[in-house]
């Protein structure tokens, strides 16, 4: 037992041992010092990721007990068409219904594509009402954009832009991972190519 302490102690105490274990010492910090800054990464976007599917859900739930939004999407799925078809749609009787619920639905797009919203409980949710709303109305839209007292340009461009987008079945966020992810590889042969270095 005694020769195994003493053999140990005398490595130990070995002077080339102790200058191995230095050079090596920045690269051991350097790896802790990544992997906290992975955790602390990760949890930030958790936490993100946890605020905005509560922000969706909110919204949605709020939306599907409002009698009034039930009413709105009801006349819209009746209506739409024949209002988006009318020679002057703004004189229709329903055509103030229709920018309502139009309106809500570019609110929606509007949370998605600024993440607000979760992009992946909006489209699991609206995937079919906001694609299909947008199809119905894409001529009384264009009509809206090109008539200067109802809208502009600019009007409902941000429920076009999802519309589309969720037309080709993406519910988005999968760059962003891309994005993360080669963030902390270059990050982490810097940090190692550094303390090498040193």
């Amino acid at each position: 037992m005694n020769a195994a302490v003493s053999w140990v102690w005398g490595y130990i105490s070995d002077f080339e041992w102790w200058e191995t274990v230095a050079k090596l010492a920045p690269i051991g910090t350097a790896l802790i010092a990544l992997g906290a800054a992975g955790i602390a990464l990760w949890a930030i976007l958790a936490q993100r990721n946890i605020a905005r599917r509560r922000a969706a859900i909110d919204f949605f739930f709020k939306t599907e007990m409002d009698d009034k939004a039930i009413e709105l999407y009801n006349k819209f799925k009746k209506r739409a068409p024949l209002v988006s078809s009318a020679p002057e749609p703004w004189l229709h009787e329903d055509y103030e219904d229709i920018r309502t619920f139009l309106n809500i639905c570019e609110l929606i797009a509007v949370g998605v594509n600024k993440r607000t919203f979760s992009r992946n409980v909006s489209f699991h949710y609206w995937r079919d009402v906001i694609p299909k709303s947008y199809r119905t109305t894409e001529e009384l839209i264009n009509r809206i954009r090109n008539t200067p007292e109802h809208g502009s340009p600019y009007t409902y461009i941000e429920l076009e832009k999802l519309a589309k987008r969720w037309d080709k079945g993406a519910a988005g966020g999968s760059f962003r991972l891309w994005l993360v992810v080669s963030i902390v590889w270059i990050a982490a042969i810097w940090i190692l190519a550094g303390a090498w270095l040193l």
